[in-house]
């Protein structure tokens, strides 16, 4: 986390989570920008709260990463599946629920397990390579939020449509 100057602010940031497993929970690392803020095995809901200094007219990057996320972690037991999956319930930033917002600029680049992604594709299923506006993590990858500081400059200019 940087000093805070002149031209640069503190911001806070809230992050929900939903672990679903039947074996082994998922586990996640937070950044923001090159700061790991949180590395943890998430094993009930779970709130998570930080705050970095951002500097003005910076872009900074808002970064979780899923893992923990094996193939004996999803199997298929009479006609039902068992998975292990991450879902990022809600995230607040300078106590501002951004769902909306989240939601339209956040990308996941999902880390597909092999042989299960080599099958898919022989079967003629598209692999996404980055997933736009989900936060459901179901495979273990990189999850991402760019905005910049002054946070709540970035929101008004969002809202207005200048993003």
């Amino acid at each position: 986390m940087g000093k805070m100057t002149i031209n640069s602010e503190n911001i806070f940031f809230d992050i929900w989570f939903n672990p679903v497993y039947w074996d082994r929970p998922p586990s996640a690392k937070i950044f923001i920008d090159d700061t790991c803020v949180f590395e943890d095995t998430i094993i009930k809901d779970m709130h998570i709260r930080f705050k970095h200094c951002c500097d003005f007219k910076e872009q900074h990057t808002l970064t979780i990463e899923r893992t923990g996320k094996t193939n004996d972690q999803t199997k298929f037991e009479n006609n039902f599946m068992f998975d292990q999956i991450l879902n990022i319930n809600k995230i607040k930033i300078d106590n501002i629920d951004c769902k909306n917002l989240v939601e339209f600029i956040c990308e996941y680049k999902p880390n597909y397990p092999e042989p299960w992604a080599s099958q898919q594709l022989e079967n003629g299923n598209k692999l996404e390579q980055i997933l736009k506006g989900t936060r459901i993590l179901g495979h273990n990858g990189v999850w991402t939020f760019k905005f910049r500081s002054p946070f709540y400059q970035y929101l008004i200019n969002w809202i207005k449509g200048n993003i």
